[in-house]
């Protein structure tokens, strides 16, 4: 580049040359530019041409040391004859005096060390980026092995070692609950048939599979018989943890195509494309066995523990009845499993029915044969009839859409139960759910992402009390199926009230999380659920980003709280004297056929159970509400940071007066609900606050700080009673209404005690609620800063400061944590600051003039 650059200018210097004419005597300015222009570009060729220079020299010096490196390493290589004649004549001698051949070591050691010298002094640019791509990998790789051999192997099992269950705690002397669990793959033998290497390979990593979550567990390996496991854990949770995370391993692991190619472990998916089955199907028991229904001995060979007994029969048997990718659990084990489901991720479970087992297996020594009837053909543990429950994980849809044939080596003696699988939640204090099931074809949504209510001038419930019909019966099975197995799954007990609705539904819970989780997880659910007539899904948002908020049938939610001590919130009575009408047609609706009268369940009353019924008559479809006690003892945290929106205080029957709370998931905020009305209503809620379209005027409070001293007037009140007076005064002038029955303003927030930000409609309900308060500590509890001590205007009251401006705001939306209505925009930071200028006492009021040419163009 330099080499053309330098002939182009050369050959335009000849040309400028070749062209000039003669300078004339007067013409020196312009020669002096001429050489000037000449010198320039004699230096710039100069330049280029020391820069071809070095870097030819660059070239020149990278090619010889190339060359010298390849010389070196010739006459390297060459020297190599020397050790291997040295190894030869060594190799010749053993050979000779001891009769054994030897290697060539001095040739490998001299090989090793030319290959660590010469490669690191002579390697290219691509073999040192490859050289280092393979260190890097190496380091990667020995990081995760000791992080998976050390930190989550060694060091993990040694914590869990000390809790995991032992041989010795099945000794006989240690009389302890064990939950056992029996596995076995289905078509084991099939499969050795079709193709040995295949099914090989699946036991081999299905062993695998079963140690790891074994001892992740704190389990305890009993015995194998071929694939079939046989383990014991100290309780049922971990017994359920472990087969269910053994399901979904087996589900997700990647099974070569000669395993999947086989009959028996072939891949099926379901119509959405879910993988249902994958690679070995096993099937699996659950049964908790007390310390007196099984024996323990050690095996003098293999020192194993041997067990029999009774309750090691059950769990043998149960462990064989499933098929390929089911959990069978005991009446036994789900008793102790039920409430414990949150340790287990609350799984789905199903309600098989009553069976018996069938006599086929010989009775274990340890049975006395006179448990045994010979005309029911039931087992060595009694011929009563055992309920049956199916274990499923709620966190794979593949697992949940398993469809699965009868029992095996059972009878049936009673059909499944959908209802009644939890028993009464315990405690002092429960939590009660009440619902209200419709179908509509339309509902209102968000106008915008920061709306959370209806348009102005429309009225959500309006429109849902035009629109509001019964469920479609082609949709009540579903609604029916989904309200019990996600009231199961968070452990909630369906009970039926006194006074109940066909289209309600009550759960009783023993905690309010617990009803929360309930409520928040059956709206997505339902939202979610394929229904046979779903009518027109509603979606907001733009192109490419829309969110489904309504789809099928809607539910109501109530929450509250109920003590069961007193006797009177939550109590069963007498079946005989309750009303059955309402709850027959219920389970009509709800399940879809008529069941037996005596199988209804418990009718429950009290306080509580009506105070919920009335809350839920001011829900809307599609909207959990709480009453205040309620929310007030819940994290929001653990309910994945709900949609928190302050409806407002009113007076329930039942229930009292009282802040009424609404929270929604967060993938479904773009519902929104109107008001419940103005009727029973004691303070407006977010939802009753000033739109921001409207205008809004703002007043913020500052109560001024005193010190130590205070005013020697007759009242001689305290600084806290005085504030105390100011906050009470506030809220009162604030919740007067109008004729229209409008509040006069809005507590938007109280930032530390007395910092009020409150919201109004117009400048007027703003100067005149200032004026209404500046009037009223007049006669209020009076205090004397210390600043202003001897001044006779600020002893007359309680001083507060005071900004006062209206706008239009740049947008509303409720607080994450209180869910009242907060207001982002200029004119809130103009208020503020008016109110932090303003002296004690002293009412401050931010306006525009129409001459002032900065703010024309705000709002």
């Amino acid at each position: 580049s330099a080499m053309v650059a330098g002939k182009t200018g050369r050959v335009a210097a000849s040309a400028r040359g070749a062209q000039a004419e003669p300078l004339s005597p007067g013409s020196g300015g312009s020669a002096s530019a001429s050489g000037l222009q000449w010198r320039r570009g004699g230096t710039s060729r100069g330049r280029a041409l020391v820069h071809a220079c070095l870097k030819f020299v660059q070239v020149a010096l990278s090619i010889v040391w190339q060359l010298l490196g390849y010389f070196l390493e010739l006459f390297a290589v060459t020297l190599t004859f020397v050790p291997a004649l040295l190894d030869l004549f060594i190799c010749a001698g053993r050979a000779l005096s001891v009769g054994a051949a030897s290697d060539f070591e001095l040739t490998s050691a001299y090989s090793g060390f030319l290959e660590d010298r010469f490669r690191i002094v002579f390697e290219t640019a691509d073999s040192r980026r490859q050289r280092k791509k393979v260190k890097k990998a190496e380091a990667i790789y020995k990081a995760q092995l000791l992080d998976s051999a050390v930190n989550n192997g060694l060091l993990k099992a040694g914590s869990n070692a000390q809790v995991s269950l032992h041989a010795s705690d099945l000794a006989d002397d240690a009389g302890r609950e064990v939950a056992f669990v029996f596995t076995d793959i289905e078509g084991s033998t099939k499969a050795q048939l079709q193709s040995p290497a295949g099914y090989q390979q699946a036991v081999l990593k299905h062993d695998v599979l079963m140690r790891d979550a074994l001892y992740a567990h704190r389990g305890l390996e009993l015995d194998t018989e071929g694939d079939s496991f046989r383990v014991a854990f100290r309780d049922v949770a971990d017994a359920a943890a472990f087969c269910l995370e053994v399901q979904s391993n087996l589900l997700q692991q990647k099974w070569p195509k000669m395993v999947t190619r086989m009959t028996v472990f072939k891949r099926e998916v379901d119509e959405d494309g879910n993988v249902m089955f994958a690679g070995p199907r096993v099937r699996m028991g659950i049964h908790l066995a007390p310390g007196n229904s099984f024996d323990c001995r050690e095996n003098s060979i293999t020192h194993k523990p041997q067990l029999s007994g009774p309750g090691w029969d059950v769990a043998k048997r149960l462990g064989d009845v499933g098929v390929g990718g089911q959990v069978v659990v005991s009446e036994a084990a789900w008793r102790a499993l039920q409430h414990d489901l949150s340790s287990v991720g609350f799984p789905f479970v199903n309600h098989l029915g009553a069976f018996r087992f069938l006599l086929e297996a010989p009775v274990s020594a340890a049975a006395d044969p006179s448990d045994i009837d010979p005309d029911s053909g039931g087992d060595a543990c009694g011929a009563e009839a055992m309920d049956l429950f199916e274990l499923r994980s709620s966190s794979d849809s593949g697992l949940l859409q398993r469809k699965f044939g009868p029992l095996r080596k059972v009878e049936q003696l009673a059909k499944a139960q959908p209802f009644g699988l939890s028993r009464p939640p315990e405690g002092e204090e429960i939590a009660l759910v009440a619902l209200k099931a419709s179908q509509h074809e339309a509902l209102a949504t968000q106008p915008s992402i920061t709306s959370f209510r209806v348009e102005k001038g429309v009225s959500s419930r309006s429109m849902a009390d035009t629109l509001r019909k019964p469920v479609l019966e082609a949709n009540a099975e579903l609604l029916a199926s989904t309200v019990r197995s996600v009231a199961q799954q968070f452990t909630g007990f369906i009970f039926q009230a006194e006074q109940q609705n066909p289209e309600e539904c009550f759960v009783a819970f023993s905690s309010v999380a617990d009803a929360c989780r309930y409520a928040l997880a059956l709206q997505v659910t339902l939202l979610c659920q394929d229904w046979p007539l779903a009518g027109k899904p509603i979606w907001i948002g733009r192109s490419g980003k829309e969110e489904l908020v309504y789809s099928g049938p809607t539910v109501a939610c109530a929450i509250c709280t109920a003590s069961t001590t007193q006797g009177a919130g939550f109590y069963s009575v007498n079946e005989a004297s309750a009303s059955r009408a309402g709850s027959a047609k219920m389970m009509r609706d709800l399940s879809g056929s008529a069941r037996d009268e005596s199988s209804l369940g418990k009718v429950f009353a009290g306080s509580s159970v009506d105070g919920v019924g009335a809350l839920l008559d001011l829900a809307h479809p599609g909207q959990i509400i709480l009453s205040h006690r309620a929310f007030s003892g819940i994290n929001l945290g653990s309910l994945n940071q709900p949609q928190v929106i302050d409806c407002g205080c009113y007076d329930v029957p039942h229930l009292g007066q009282g802040q009424i709370m609404e929270i929604l998931p967060r993938e479904l905020k773009g519902r929104v609900f109107d008001s419940f009305g103005s009727e029973r209503c004691l303070a407006p809620g977010a939802r009753d606050s000033p739109f921001v379209q409207d205008g809004v005027a703002f007043v913020f409070t500052s109560p001024c700080s005193l010190e130590a001293s205070m005013s020697e007037s007759s009242s001689g009140s305290s600084h806290a009673e005085a504030l105390l007076f100011f906050q009470n005064l506030v809220r009162e002038l604030i919740l007067v209404k109008d004729r229209e029955g409008r509040f006069a303003g809005y507590e938007c927030q109280e930032v530390g005690a007395g910092h009020f930000m409150l919201a109004f409609r117009s400048l007027a309900a703003a100067l005149s609620f200032a004026t209404s308060l500046t009037e009223r500590l007049l006669s209020g509890p009076k205090t004397t800063p210390a600043s202003d001590r001897g001044d006779h205007a600020a002893s007359k009251g309680f001083p507060v400061k005071m900004g006062i401006g209206f706008g239009v705001p740049s947008y509303s939306m409720p607080h994450p944590n209180t869910g009242r209505a907060d207001y982002f925009g200029p004119v809130v930071n103009l208020c503020a600051r008016v109110c932090q200028r303003a002296n004690p006492g002293q009412t401050l009021v931010a306006l525009k003039t129409q001459n002032d040419a900065r703010r024309k163009k705000t709002k």
